[in-house]
């Protein structure tokens, strides 16, 4: 068992060069301190190349077991890094795991940035403390996305990953569909309003005016029958879950206004985030529009979606006509992306599925920022590119975004530990398996992992491929939105 070697109060470190590691300043002040059951804290900042500083803490438990746990966080969150949920952390340093996150170099979507800096701060804890045994990388949200971000970029740094609460089906993708349901909104909602769907007010600056606007509208919108149906109809082409509030009990089947309320709550999500900061800071880092609809055709992607007959159901009680508003979507200008920013947004992710370690994703199947969906996409490239036997792909019965247990986080981590032990995954990742785990940690929480088949994202786009109906040569140059009517083709 590698044991710690005592760390006094402050010193300095050289960081070692990682592998692919992008350059960092060579001096490292890290400051330790030793808490009264033995763990060393020790917190400190990496200095990336454009000399903006990534602060990182580590804490080392008296009697290390070996295994390093870096911790990706979710979030633009300006607090001291936390190396690790904070519904278990103590757990895991009881247990003897040492843990590590960096709060990465840049504010809002970190995933340029994010796996250098880990792998930065990882240098770090090697040379002050010593080379794990083993390290594992995980994270949730967008902590996710730079944990399978890692395993792409680094996957010789560490020995496994678990992405949780993830959106592995590629950016591209996801605010593709963010784009699709906000287009319903302002073609069949906002009618007299023009909104801002793209190209945003410049970040950083004040929040986008157009989504407080949307946001109000909706509102307005679920007090009729009419509204009720069209916010239906948005939220569709997104595939948003049908449990999406964890303060609401899970609607019934045959419960229309119950699931209905809950496909509203679903698109106030996909405006915030598709109109709100999280869109106009990735146009910044992107340089333009990343997201289009060109080609896109509204009918089709309502009958692939998995809400169809909800939507039928809504528009048949409001009286209203539900071939003519698609027609009225199918004659609407629509939007091209700027393709710089895509390949941007391609780069910071669009999967590639080849896979050097195993991974282990887990999400919750009412999640309606990190749609499950993109577990299920994520594994249908995986597959191509060859890797299945390096991954699992694991659900929660939950409603909400990350709102895992600290019996289903240790649960997954106990899952990739055997995959390592072992060499296989057996039946250690099947949802028996993993709740009888969960059931016999001894930290709160109910096991609620169930087998489970989300939908396929509607508008994927990874390493390989676009989205059906919306091929690259779709995509026109130029940094703001131009309307086309729907359609109309580049030549």
């Amino acid at each position: 068992m590698l044991r710690r070697r005592s760390l006094l109060a402050t010193v300095t470190l050289v960081a070692a060069g990682g592998i692919g590691l992008a350059p960092t300043a060579a001096a490292e002040e890290v400051t330790c301190q030793n808490q009264p059951d033995g763990t060393a804290v020790c917190t400190g900042a990496t200095t990336a190349a454009d000399g903006a500083q990534a602060p990182f803490r580590y804490e080392v438990p008296a009697d290390w077991n070996g295994t390093l746990l870096v911790w990706s966080r979710g979030g633009p969150v300006p607090t001291p890094p936390m190396p690790g949920p904070e519904n278990l952390r103590s757990t895991l340093l009881d247990q003897g795991y040492a843990l590590l996150a960096s709060t990465y170099s840049r504010f809002g979507w970190a995933v340029e940035e994010g796996p250098a800096d880990q792998m930065a701060a990882l240098d770090v804890f090697e040379a002050g403390v010593g080379r794990p045994e083993r390290t594992i990388a995980w994270g949730g949200s967008l902590g996710g996305v730079i944990t399978g971000a890692i395993v792409e970029r680094f996957p010789d740094r560490i020995d496994g990953a678990i992405p949780l609460c993830h959106g592995l089906g590629g950016t591209v993708a996801q605010w593709n569909q963010l784009l699709d349901a906000t287009f319903v909104v302002d073609e069949l909602i906002a009618t007299e309003d023009d909104l801002d769907l793209v190209d945003l007010p410049p970040f950083p600056g004040a929040a986008p005016p157009d989504a407080t606007t949307a946001s109000a509208l909706l509102q307005q919108a679920q007090s009729t029958p009419e509204g009720r149906a069209r916010i239906a109809l948005a939220t569709a082409m997104n595939n948003s879950p049908l449990w999406v509030d964890p303060a609401d009990p899970r609607p019934e089947r045959r419960d229309l206004a119950a699931q209905q309320v809950q496909m509203h709550d679903a698109l106030q999500n996909a405006v915030r985030l598709g109109m709100g900061v999280p869109r106009q800071e990735l146009e910044y880092r992107a340089g333009g529009n990343f997201s289009w609809n060109v080609d896109v055709d509204y009918r089709e992607q309502l009958q692939r979606s998995g809400h169809r007959q909800l939507v039928q159901r809504l528009y048949r009680e409001a009286g209203l006509d539900l071939h003519a508003d698609l027609d009225r979507l199918a004659a609407a200008p629509r939007i091209s992306a700027d393709p710089g920013a895509v390949d941007y947004a391609k780069a910071h992710i669009a999967p590639s599925g080849d896979l050097a370690v195993p991974v282990l994703t887990m999400n919750t199947t009412g999640d309606a920022s990190a749609l499950a969906s993109h577990s299920r996409t994520y594994e249908d490239v995986v597959r191509r590119a060859g890797s299945a036997p390096m991954l699992r792909t694991t659900y929660v019965d939950a409603p909400g975004h990350c709102t895992f247990t600290a019996a289903e986080y240790l649960s997954a981590l106990r899952t990739m530990e055997h995959r390592l032990d072992t060499g296989h995954w057996g039946s250690a990742a099947t949802p028996r398996a993993m709740n009888r785990v969960a059931e016999a940690s001894g930290v709160p929480g109910p096991a609620r992992f169930v087998r489970y088949t989300p939908e396929r994202l509607l508008r994927p786009c990874t390493a390989g491929r676009s989205a059906p109906g919306s091929p690259d040569r779709s995509l026109l140059r130029g940094r703001r939105r131009r309307r086309r009517p729907a359609g109309a083709r580049d030549g």
